[in-house]
């Protein structure tokens, strides 16, 4: 039932009612129990006694009757259970939970055939009854509503045909040939095998034939180094899945790209092992998985070429996301860093910006957004008109509308106090822009910032700049116009923030206090991002999101006397990543010195 989530995937997983979970354990005995269909008794009772355990532990730590493993449980109910870390806990629990629904999967099917009239593994009545196969090419055999092959074929095709079958036609593959293919010699690709196995990844029921695949152990033998990311956990509140899984759903979301791309072969495949490098103790995995994902591509029977694309690829998959996001995309820079990323390649830039897509998608609704995609898209139009050596399309979206700069700019000369203007929307979107404008100086754009947390508005986005003395800022904000206060309301904020910006009290923001850091991964990360621009130093702060932590980061940055020439925020699941352009009161770049200080300092407002 699709109203319940999968066990073996969920971050917070019910034991009880989760697919693969103890009530899938009791409809299986009890098909059992009705003599309709049977079940491998050794593999459900193991699995039965893993979640019982972990069932059981978890009730023991709460002290209640629930079966839902949260987050702040895991660590405890992990120990508990004799494992040294709530990951090794979850893989096991994730291996548990694939098994079950595998042995639900059979029972079902099992149950069906023997209710069906004169059964449906054969046809012809009486004497006449024969078998129902039907024989394919390369040895692939279909019977009884399955996939299987003769035992007796050599062709070589074999096994792959047969799973390029099943992920076409979302047949199942037979148990018996399941059990072949993990006792068959494992040998590098052939390139006939790797256009069969290609075209496995170009089908819709792709993930229907990995489960089974993968629940008897044939994927991680024909995949180099799939092992150690199966069944791992992903931390990150944005994904959905296991390491593992989640490749497999980037795969299918790549399938919507096959022919926009040169090479849809090198997009599956990419899309296949870009994760790769999650494994544990892991640092920097699209770095660490790139030479894991070559020597995989190579067993896969790429050839050499080939294989470090691939290899690109992967150590690049964030690399397009992360600057269009991140970064100034007026900044030449940011084009410099993107055109080395894809080794100056038109047909690479266009599979990464498949692959980033596709990668978002796969991991969570929250990971992708259209105006995230035309972010990125501009970033890729300009690598586009690089490569080709044209001109540059002109951006109209998410960029700030020059002529509210220019009224707001003319507005502020005039009156000498704060300006607002809400530029008209340009589409559909639910994002709003707002351009501020005020007498800039020491506090200007830390007081923007605390305007709209004390409003409520969730920002998005942000450019800031400054002409002839005046602050022009840009804002992104999550709504419609129709959601806003009116402008006169804004104005009279932020006239009040900026005109009690110099007294510490009233630059206090009056919020019910964050709750603790629960884990390592809930801590801030501060980074000096070297080389991304030659004007300014840009610092990124990575951090579990609160309404005022922009308005923190932009008090520090006052306080330390620095200016910013222009902010990016990007929100994800629970994170968010600001990007910040920092100068000195003379419009340079930082000195060493400095930025030692801001970024400690950083770290301390994005822990508070």
């Amino acid at each position: 039932d699709r109203r319940y989530g999968s066990l073996a995937h969920a971050t917070e997983p019910n034991l009880k009612s989760d697919r693969g979970g103890l009530r899938d354990i009791t409809v299986i005995r009890a098909l059992a129990e009705s003599w309709l269909a049977d079940h491998d008794h050794e593999v459900v009772d193991a699995a039965s006694r893993t979640l019982r355990d972990a069932r059981d532990a978890l009730q023991a730590v709460t002290g209640a009757s629930g079966t839902r493993l949260g987050r702040a449980d895991q660590d405890a109910v992990a120990a508990l259970t004799g494992h040294s870390t709530a990951d090794d806990h979850h893989a096991v629990l994730a291996d548990a939970a694939r098994a079950v629904t595998w042995e639900l999967h059979r029972a079902v099917r099992a149950a069906e055939a023997a209710i069906a009239p004169g059964g449906s593994a054969t046809r012809g009545v009486g004497t006449a009854r024969r078998p129902a196969l039907e024989r394919l090419g390369h040895g692939v055999i279909v019977q009884a509503g399955e996939v299987s092959v003769d035992p007796s074929s050599r062709d070589l095709l074999r096994d792959v045909a047969a799973v390029r079958h099943a992920a076409t036609t979302g047949l199942p593959l037979a148990e018996a040939t399941l059990a072949r293919m993990a006792q068959e010699p494992v040998a590098p690709l052939l390139p006939a095998q790797r256009d069969v196995l290609v075209d496995a990844l170009a089908g819709e029921h792709l993930a229907d034939a990995y489960e089974a695949l993968d629940v008897k152990g044939v994927f991680s033998r024909w995949v180099p180094g799939w092992t150690v990311i199966r069944n791992r956990p992903q931390r990150s509140a944005v994904h959905r899945f296991t390491v593992d899984r989640h490749q497999i759903e980037t795969v299918l979301e790549a399938q919507r790209f096959l022919s926009r791309v040169s090479r849809p072969d090198l997009l599956l495949v990419t899309a296949l092992l870009h994760d790769l490098g999650k494994r544990p103790g892991a640092r920097d995995h699209a770095a660490e998985g790139a030479p894991l994902a070559e020597t995989a591509a190579r067993h896969l029977g790429f050839d050499r070429a080939d294989a470090r694309t691939i290899a690109t690829l992967v150590r690049e998959h964030l690399t397009l996301v992360g600057l269009a996001t991140g970064r100034d995309l007026a900044d030449p820079s940011t084009l410099r860093e993107l055109l080395r990323a894809v080794d100056e390649d038109l047909d690479t830039l266009e599979l990464l910006r498949a692959l980033t897509e596709a990668d978002a998608i796969a991991a969570g609704p929250s990971a992708w957004s259209t105006w995230r995609a035309d972010l990125v898209d501009h970033l890729t139009d300009l690598g586009r008109d690089a490569l080709r050596g044209t001109e540059t399309a002109p951006r109209t979206r998410l960029a700030p509308q020059r002529s509210a700069q220019e009224a707001v700019l003319a507005a502020v000369r005039r009156s000498d106090s704060a300006q607002v203007i809400y530029p008209a929307p340009l589409d559909d979107e639910p994002i709003a822009q707002l351009c501020l404008g005020a007498p800039d100086g020491a506090g200007v754009f830390a007081a923007m910032a605390r305007v709209l947390v004390r409003l409520h508005l969730d920002v998005h986005s942000a450019v800031v700049s400054t002409q002839d003395g005046i602050a022009v800022n840009t804002w992104w904000v999550t709504g419609t116009q129709a959601d806003l206060p009116h402008p006169s309301v804004m104005r009279s904020a932020l006239d009040r923030e900026l005109a009690h910006r110099d007294r510490a009290d009233a630059r206090v923001l009056e919020l019910p206090p964050a709750p603790p850091l629960r884990t390592t991964e809930d801590a801030p990360v501060v980074t000096l991002l070297p080389g991304a621009s030659r004007e300014a130093s840009v610092v990124q702060v990575n951090a579990r999101n609160r309404p005022s932590l922009l308005a923190d980061v932009a008090e520090t940055i006052t306080v330390h006397g620095l200016q910013v020439r222009s902010a990016h925020v990007m929100t994800l699941g629970r994170r968010a990543v600001n990007v910040l352009y920092l100068t000195d009161q003379h419009g340079r770049a930082l000195d060493a010195p400095t930025v030692g200080r801001i970024v400690a300092a950083l770290m301390d407002a994005a822990s508070s």
